[in-house]
């Protein structure tokens, strides 16, 4: 069983942290005239900036209990999966434990992967692949399954993205293995009404405060 991360068991505590404000403005910066690839380069330093000094939260309250109960299931592998790149395992691993997150896959080995399908290096640690938003996460599993001679009888993944869900269907379908996706749509809504300018001016000031702590704090204002 594989199991998406962002908006899916955690998400940023700041709007500014989150999936969806970097989706947005990048989206803005698109339609301003950057390519894909610029944006991408032009929000990474910000990004990983940002996740290594905020906190994490859990979307349902009840998670870490969910996935501890699958992970005590006979015969049933789990693994994490995020899109996040591997110069932040080290921050998400902690705030994962601190959530209760945790998850069984039988390798503990950490690792790296290099492979010509998989754009960027990928960073397996803590049962987590560390995929980064330039690789394609069905390219990324099949490449660790098969580094690691893992053939899996059944994959079911849980991801808020229908996209992932669907790739990954297509890759499982190719591959012969049975696959079952299951869509996460929990913070659909929270992403669909973010206030982008809200969530920049907070972002604006959290950067002028120069609070270099790991727990983000942001005093109530009128922004």
């Amino acid at each position: 069983m594989v199991f998406d991360c962002d908006n899916t068991l955690v998400r940023a505590e700041p709007l500014f942290g989150r999936l969806e404000f970097f989706t947005k403005k990048g989206e803005q910066l698109v339609s301003q005239g950057m390519t894909l690839t610029d944006v991408q380069h032009f929000l990474y330093n910000d990004y990983t900036y940002i996740v290594h000094i905020t906190s994490d939260c859990l979307v349902e309250e009840h998670a870490p209990e969910i996935v501890q109960q699958i992970n005590n299931l006979s015969g049933v592998h789990v693994m994490g999966v995020t899109g996040r790149p591997m110069y932040v395992s080290q921050r998400t691993s902690n705030e994962n434990i601190r959530l209760g997150i945790t998850f069984n896959f039988p390798l503990e080995s950490r690792m790296l992967i290099y492979l010509v399908d998989v754009k960027r290096p990928v960073l397996y640690e803590n049962q987590t692949l560390y995929c980064d938003v330039h690789n394609s996460k069905d390219d990324v599993i099949m490449a660790f399954f098969e580094k690691n001679s893992y053939r899996p009888d059944v994959v079911i993944m849980i991801d808020d993205s229908v996209g992932v869900i669907n790739k990954m269907e297509k890759r499982m379908t190719k591959e012969g293995i049975i696959y079952e996706g299951l869509r996460f749509n929990r913070c659909d809504k929270d992403a669909a009404e973010l206030d982008l300018e809200k969530a920049e001016k907070e972002f604006q000031t959290f950067k002028k405060s120069k609070k270099n702590t790991n727990q983000y704090s942001l005093e109530k204002s009128n922004l």
